[in-house]
């Protein structure tokens, strides 16, 4: 669904993104590399500090919002301003730069960041690719201008020669321009789906052959030559879209996939035995296999030979008969952990996956699917041996499909890795295997999968390139279930190349063809991605029912990411706009759903989400414990910026309820600072911390940590609101102008989206009788309150359909 991914390539070209380097001042940006040199010597940096770098020097010629940038850096996970911050800091010190003077990278204030030094691109001439017909590359060609500079001064002597080198460099360059994969639209193999079976044994612990069997069979047809066969996960994805009226759920998902050959089934008990019963059908023939046995999973093995038999295919080679699970618990092993990857439980399907990959190390498709759960998981680190593991077996057995499948699976976790350049690198390497392959819904996954590569890098011309190829394949065989991944990829492009209304149309053009194709969750991920480009237009109205309406629909297709995901994000725009009642009961159910995903990371984001309803309610004590809670679930030694950030709302809450136990906290928090490679990098954090934890007992110290704290986030910064909320309380809590002043010297009440500093700005105003400024806080407060509320009441079932011509659900 779009919520996961929104959706390849030849060698580099002089004019690509990747080929180019940044000068600015004594510092050189390279990002085939991805290194940073500073007067010559390379400068150590984390990935995610090179990744702002980039994305500012790049950007140049204008500011980046805290919006663009987060979600940039960091996808859909929602981020504290301290965590920004800290990237902030450390970036302008690779560059030499500070918050001081800001000779580099500048605050514009309401605007966001910019990179002010001068910027120069220099063109690196690439290297000269392998030219060998099995590189995969096309041998490098002169430009014709070029070439035609030296045979001038042997043109008279050489006519002909001249003629002829003219005439090859033509037809070169006409080679080159003419899209590979679509230029040569030859007819390929069957395309065959293997649909869910039925269940007919009347025993429901044997509900997993309904997808397990067709999904064993699937993943055994796959490697053998002379038939297509669409991925089961796609096929199961399929069969649970939305049927029109007047139609099948079988030819609903026949159209769809454009399968020109289907297989469904029935499995019965018999006595001891199970009856395995296959239907066959095409355009031109009906065939019935039936097959008897003890085991379900072996059955779905000999179905193989069966239906190559019925649709006269090759028979089956001996390697492929070799690597089948026929052992019967390896195989229904196999079947369970399919079954369960069809239902999205990746969790479940993984140790199904790895047994089998363990005691049937040869049958390449559970390992691939290992690689793809360990993915799916978090298990990055794993996923990546594996799949490494994967791609070297099938390249010593010349096994194409599954090669370009590891690579493919090798891209996705060099992309949630944010290893941009490897990630395209591993989708150039597949492009010309799926072409050699023949399968242009494989060939369009890819090129769909390099366009949202390729605009990340901004490497617009090769995102140009692959998602004209793609639009060519979706086109020219009806590819339907691929159209919404399209009209994304169009959509993530806009995005990066700043274009937010585009990107807005693209979306709204996703919702649409995925609600035509039936296609509830990835509807449901439309509208989230549709809801995120208007809150870059800052249409936080607009984009309230969007979310809304997510996370209503994740709830009902049991989708844990979609579900937590819109809750994450309206429950955010309601903490925002003040509407704290209706914040209590998302948070509560986003805790549920880490807790049955058994992610903890997901559980302290839901924490501090009802955290920050009891505070804004005034219960601080309730506050206090939300909070404890959350920061005991993450370990500062893997996420020490969520941590930190963590440690900073249980300060805070301390500071009214617990004052006493405020210095450990400020320790806790000094200790792992000093541990990290660079602990002047969290100076920032670390002076909000301490002058909270100064406030009770020495109120100097905490105005001048406070004052510390915005040297390190300037006014204007988008990290700025966490400096505003210390102040306020640090002030609330001693009573102290002083403190206020620290923090607040650039705060706009009528400006503001923060409705917990509005709140706490408002107690301040009380407390100190400034009628004026309680007065701008109320209304303001007022203002934000009333348009959520009236967004939300467009929340229901016609909420969609509301949205300027988006289909509703």
């Amino acid at each position: 669904p779009g919520i996961v991914a929104r959706p390849f390539g030849v060698a580099c070209m002089p004019d690509d993104a990747s080929a180019r380097e940044y000068h600015s001042g004594d510092c050189v940006i390279l990002p085939a590399t991805r290194r940073l040199l500073r007067e010559g010597a390379e400068v150590e940096l984390e990935a995610k500090v090179f990744d702002l770098i980039l994305l500012l020097v790049r950007d140049h010629a204008r500011a980046l919002g805290k919006q663009e940038l987060i979600e940039k850096l960091w996808g859909r996970r929602p981020i504290t301003d301290a965590a920004l911050s800290q990237l902030i800091y450390k970036a302008r010190r690779a560059c030499g730069d500070d918050g001081e003077r800001q000779s580099v990278i500048r605050t514009i204030y309401g605007r966001g960041l910019q990179w002010v030094a001068p910027v120069r691109e220099v063109v690196v001439e690439p290297p000269v690719p392998d030219a060998s017909p099995d590189s995969g590359n096309p041998p490098v060609r002169m430009p014709a201008a070029a070439a035609a500079a030296p045979r001038a001064r042997r043109r008279l002597a050489r006519p002909i020669a001249a003629a002829i080198a003219l005439f090859a460099i033509c037809v070169a360059l006409a080679w080159w321009l003419v899209p590979r994969g679509v230029a040569h639209d030859a007819a390929g193999p069957p395309r065959i789906a293997l649909l869910p079976i039925e269940n007919a044994t009347g025993d429901p612990s044997l509900d997993w052959t309904e997808r397990g069997v067709p999904g064993l069979i699937g993943s055994l047809l796959d490697p053998l030559r002379g038939i297509d066969v669409v991925d089961p996960l796609q096929v199961a994805r399929v069969w649970n879209f939305a049927v029109p009226p007047g139609s099948s759920r079988v030819e609903h998902t026949r159209k769809v996939i454009g399968a020109s050959i289907l297989v469904t089934g029935k499995l019965r008990k018999l006595g001891s035995v199970y009856e395995l019963s296959l239907h066959v059908a095409d355009a031109h023939r009906d065939a019935d296999v039936v097959l008897a046995g003890s085991a379900p999973g072996v059955l779905a093995v000999s179905a193989v030979r069966r239906i190559r038999d019925a649709l006269d295919l090759a028979p089956q080679s001996a390697p492929a008969l070799a690597t089948a699970p026929v052992d019967p618990y390896l195989a229904q092993t196999f079947a369970r952990g399919m079954d369960a990857g069809m239902h999205g439980r990746w969790s479940d399907a993984k140790p199904y996956f790895a047994l089998c990959a363990k005691e049937a190390p040869r049958f390449l498709p559970c390992r691939l699917r290992l690689g793809e759960a360990q993915t799916n998981t978090d298990q990055l680190g794993e996923a990546g041996k594996t799949l490494e593991s994967l791609l070297a077996e099938a390249r010593s057995r010349d096994d194409t499909g599954m090669v370009a499948n590891a690579l493919f699976q090798l891209a996705a976790v060099s992309l949630t890795r944010h290893e941009h350049a490897t990630a395209l690198q591993r989708l150039q390497e597949a492009a010309p295997l799926a072409r050699k392959l023949g399968d242009p819904a494989v060939q369009a996954r890819i090129a769909l999968k390099s366009v949202d590569v390729a605009s990340r890098l901004k490497r617009f011309d090769v995102a140009d390139r692959d998602l004209q190829l793609a639009r060519q394949l979706i086109q020219r065989h009806a590819l339907e279930d691929t159209k919404p991944d399209l009209h994304n990829s169009e959509s993530f492009l806009a995005s990066a190349r700043g274009d937010y209304p585009a990107a807005e149309k693209a979306d709204r053009d996703a919702l649409a063809a995925s609600t035509a194709l039936g296609n509830e969750t990835n509807a449901a991920g439309d509208a989230y991605n549709l809801g995120l480009d208007l809150l870059r237009q800052k249409k936080t109205a607009d984009a309230l029912p969007l979310l809304a309406y997510t996370y209503r629909m994740g709830g009902k297709l049991q989708n844990a990411r979609l579900e937590f995901s819109g809750g994450d994000n309206l429950a955010i725009l309601l903490l925002n706009a003040g509407v704290d009642e209706r914040v209590g009961p998302i948070a509560e159910r986003m805790l549920d759903i880490g807790r049955q995903q058994k992610n903890p990371v997901w559980q302290a984001l839901a924490l501090i989400l009802r955290g920050g309803s009891e505070w804004n309610a005034g219960d601080r004590k309730a506050a206090l414990a939300s909070a404890r809670q959350s920061a005991a679930l993450v370990d500062p030694g893997q996420d020490p910026d969520l941590w930190i950030a963590l440690q900073y709302n249980v300060a805070m809450a301390m500071v009214f309820e617990d004052p006493e136990s405020l210095p450990a906290v400020s320790k806790q928090v000094d200790a792992v600072i000093a541990k990290q490679p660079r602990p002047a990098d969290y100076r920032y954090s670390q002076a909000l911390v301490r002058a909270m934890a100064a406030a009770p007992g020495d109120q100097a110290a905490a105005v001048r940590d406070l004052a510390a704290a915005a040297a390190a986030a300037h006014p204007g910064d988008p990290t700025h609101g966490d400096l505003h909320r210390a102040a306020l309380v640090v002030a609330l809590a001693t009573g102290d102008a002083d403190a206020a002043r620290a923090g607040l010297r650039d705060f706009d009440p009528s400006a503001s989206h923060d409705a917990d500093i509005l709140l706490l700005a408002s107690q301040w105003a009380q407390q100190q009788g400034d009628s004026t400024l309680a007065a701008k806080v109320a209304q303001r407060l007022k203002a934000l309150r009333e348009t959520a509320l009236a967004a939300l009441r467009k929340s229901g079932p016609d909420a969609i359909a509301d949205s300027e011509g988006v289909p509703g659900n």
